[in-house]
This record gives C-alpha cells, sequence and structure tokens, in this order.
C-alpha cells in the first residue's frame, strides 16, 4: 500500500531541503520536476511535480499539494531513513475520516436503493457493494499492518472488480480510500 498526504501548498524549497536531509543520510536519489507532464528545472516557477527515485524506482511524489510515497522497492533501512525525514519535514496528514465515511454510507444507500429496483440484477449489485466494503475495511487493517500484503493485493483486485461493476456510485468511496493512504503513512511516520 503506497502512503499519502496533503500539504497546504507545493513549496519548492521544503522539498529541496527534504531531498537534501534525504542524501545527508546517505539516500542516493534523483530529482524530476515538471510542470504538467513536460520536464523543467528546478528553478522553474511553474513546475508543480516533484519526485525522488532512487534505484531508478521512485519512491516519493508531490503532485500540486497531493504527496505520495511508495516503500515497495526500498530497503528496510532506506525506509527508516525515509520515514524518519518524513517525519521531520510533516510529510504526513490526518485522515479525514467523518467524509470518507458518511460519502461511502450514502455509497452503501444509493447501492442498496438502486439495486432494490433492478429485480434480478439488484442482488449482484448488492453483493458487489458489500464486496467493496469488505475491501475498503482490509485497506483499513493493512494500512495499520494488521494484515499482510497479500492478502490486501487479492481484496485489492476483487474489490477493483466490484468498483467497476457498481460506478458511478462508487466514486462515493474514493475518499475513504484516499484518506486509507493517508492513514497508512501517518501511522508509518509516528511509529518510527
Amino acid at each position: 500500500m503506497n502512503g499519502q498526504f496533503k500539504l497546504k501548498s507545493f513549496d519548492k524549497e521544503a522539498l529541496k531541503t527534504f531531498a537534501a536531509d534525504l542524501e545527508q543520510e546517505g539516500i542516493s536519489l534523483t530529482e524530476t520536476w515538471k510542470k504538467g507532464t513536460k520536464k523543467v528545472e528546478g528553478t522553474n516557477e511553474k513546475a508543480n511535480f516533484y519526485g525522488l527515485e532512487t534505484n531508478g524506482k521512485w519512491f516519493f511524489r508531490q503532485v500540486k499539494n497531493n504527496g505520495h510515497v511508495r516503500f515497495k522497492h526500498l530497503s528496510p533501512e532506506e525506509e527508516k531513513i525515509i520515514l524518519r525525514t518524513l517525519k521531520k519535514h510533516h510529510f504526513y496528514t490526518d485522515p479525514n475520516w467523518a467524509l470518507g465515511i458518511g460519502l461511502t454510507a450514502l455509497y452503501v444507500i444509493v447501492e442498496f436503493l438502486f439495486g432494490m429496483s433492478l429485480g434480478d440484477i439488484g442482488p449482484i449489485l448488492m453483493i458487489c457493494c458489500a464486496v467493496v466494503v469488505l475491501f475498503l475495511w482490509l485497506a483499513y487493517e493493512r494500512s495499520r499492518e494488521n494484515i499482510n500484503e497479500g492478502i490486501y493485493k487479492i481484496s485489492m483486485f476483487l474489490g477493483g472488480a466490484a468498483y467497476f461493476f457498481t460506478a458511478i456510485a462508487s466514486m462515493l468511496a474514493i475518499p475513504l480510500f484516499i484518506n486509507l493512504g493517508r492513514n497508512h503513512l501517518r501511522y508509518k511516520v509516528l511509529k518510527v
């Protein structure tokens, strides 16, 4: 599971300091600055994307004020260093559970009402909705590292299929999923 965070702004100086601290800790990295999809210099005023790679694999990205951290290609020592540095720079966010849970509850209500009006296909729709809710619960457990990555990946595959089958209403559950990524990063950062 990737970690996520949301900041107030795209602060280029804070990002440069973050990278300098990582390099000082011994992490060899490659920086990428972009404006949209076009690579630019770090001094470009309009840059709105920042990425960091180590060993040819990205581990940190910030697009505008939203950030993503990926741990799967990091050694345990690199992960500890990066987590300590994320904590130092406050690159983590508290999840907004009320919004995510409220919209997910609305999703369940919409799917139930819609399923009741469809006749034979209604029960299938309700089962898919239940699979999405089960996936979100397993994703929460993964965000707290209470289940292993294998179980999470299986649930993600099944949950993704159920999301697709119950689209457009399943988009209401996306804020909760985003908050699970924020919860995961916050949990890992505060644990170090």
